[in-house]
């Protein structure tokens, strides 16, 4: 069964009504679904989410990513901004930040060069 609903933005970007069925029952997955059906939604809404997250994080100029020491378990906090859900946050363990670092810098893609201009 899929989650039925229908959004408008009848006041505009600022807010969204959302009509569902008065009872509705889920699976997990099909739960998961509709939240992404939500955060589809978000994205479409004004204000857009936050370029900073909440907390004292250190965002580099215009990253989608943040990252704070995590003085109550150890490591670091991890924030990741999603159009749609907002800041993520997870805990990365300190054993597990230089291979998180490594895997990062491995699997980083190169800029594109820039559109050639004719």
């Amino acid at each position: 069964m899929k989650i039925e609903f229908t959004a408008s933005f009848p006041d505009g970007p600022e807010s969204v009504t959302l009509a569902l069925p008065s009872v509705v029952t889920a699976s997990a997955g099909e739960l998961s679904a509709f939240i992404d059906a939500l955060a589809e939604l978000r994205k479409a809404m004004a204000p857009i989410v936050s370029m900073e997250p909440t907390g004292t994080f250190e965002v580099a100029a215009n990253a989608a990513v943040a990252v704070i020491g995590d003085a109550v378990h150890g490591g670091l906090m991890l924030a990741v901004r999603h159009p749609g859900h907002g800041w993520v946050y997870g805990q990365v363990p300190a054993d597990r930040v230089p291979g998180l670092a490594q895997s990062m810098t491995k699997n980083a893609c190169p800029p594109p060069p820039p559109p050639v201009r004719h």
